[in-house]
């Protein structure tokens, strides 16, 4: 058990004649592939892939709870603004330069499964990885369209 999170791109698309090509195709694609058939009254789909994925990064956690759950850690999806992903980055980011920062930019958070809550070599290099991670997702053309999620469990 603990502390596992998730960053997923989500997709809305549909099949309805009124939307433009490229949307149709990309519906029927993926319903041709899934094997299944649409209803023609309400014919959408949405799609989510994870592209992040974190182990017990409680600092990160907290973050999204803070600024994208309302405060509240209850398990469920949240949806994260392109601009709060940017935010997240910059903040790792003056961590990496400022470590000296890093309680008072980036707090732990505490929890029974949530791991090591030190400002150790743990927390640092869960910071670098979300960095990283947060600059692919963010210079990725192909995820210019989409919305993202943050989903936790433990």
């Amino acid at each position: 058990m603990g502390l596992d999170m998730n960053l997923s791109a989500h997709k809305y698309l549909s099949g309805y004649s009124f939307v433009d090509a490229a949307e149709r195709e990309a519906f029927e694609k993926i319903t041709d592939l899934l094997g299944v058939k649409a209803d023609s009254h309400s014919p959408y789909l949405t799609a989510d892939v994870s592209i992040a994925y974190w182990r017990k990064a409680n600092a990160i956690h907290g973050w999204f709870v803070e600024n994208c759950q309302n405060g509240v850690d209850d398990c469920r999806s949240a949806y994260v603004k392109r601009e709060q992903l940017e935010e997240l980055r910059d903040l790792c980011g003056e961590v990496i330069e400022e470590p000296g920062q890093a309680e008072e930019l980036l707090p732990v958070a505490e929890g029974f499964f949530f791991g090591d809550n030190t400002y150790g070599e743990s927390y640092f290099s869960d910071i670098r990885d979300t960095y990283d991670m947060l600059t692919r997702i963010l210079n990725d053309e192909t995820l210019k369209e989409v919305d993202f999620k943050y989903s936790s469990s433990w």
